[in-house]
């Protein structure tokens, strides 16, 4: 083999992990970023009026809670309206820990193509959804992709971190964290 073949293919190596390592990320975070400020964006809109019919409010559409309601514990949606899942893989609410200074859109389901690749969070469809009773169980990569968890074992115990939707904002604290995490 002649050593401009293996320059080549060391060059063709190197572009792939600069690619997986770098590239993605930021395409990655850039695209979270944006459906950030695209969740946003609509949620400061005034939500549709009623159904002139009698019918009741759409799901999953209502004002913001105020300034005064955030950073109360677990603050639920109002009763009177009833929560639907989101459709697959899209983006309805905001994860923030500033403790790893962590900010992502969260979109249900854990797929790689349409979720956890684009840099989002990704929410365990078998498990509550933030605010209700039950496990609110996310993913996300620690590696490539915008990586948000990269930093998640510097989390210690007392940690706050909300989850942030149309309706609502739901405060967790981190009470105890794993020796280790899975890789």
């Amino acid at each position: 083999m002649s050593a401009e073949v293996v320059v080549s293919l060391g060059a063709v190596l190197l572009l792939l992990v600069v690619h997986q390592l770098w590239w993605t990320n930021r395409e990655a975070r850039a695209d979270a970023g944006r459906t950030v400020q695209s969740l946003q964006r609509a949620w400061d809109e005034p939500a549709p009026a009623p159904d002139p019919g009698g019918g009741e409010e759409a799901p999953g559409v209502g004002p913001r809670p105020s300034a005064s309601g955030r950073g109360a514990e677990a603050a639920p949606a109002p009763a009177a309206r009833p929560r639907t899942a989101p459709r697959w893989d899209q983006a309805y609410a905001v994860l923030r820990i500033p403790r790893i200074g962590l900010t992502a859109p969260v979109a249900e389901g854990t797929g790689k193509g349409g979720v956890l690749d684009r840099g989002y969070v990704g929410h365990y469809t078998r498990t509550a959804q933030a605010g209700q009773a039950g496990n609110f169980a996310l993913a996300g990569h620690r590696n490539t992709h915008g990586e948000p968890f990269r930093r998640i074992d510097r989390l210690r115990g007392g940690d706050r971190i909300t989850v942030e939707t149309r309706d609502a904002v739901s405060t967790y604290t981190v009470g105890k964290r794993l020796a280790r995490t899975a890789r």
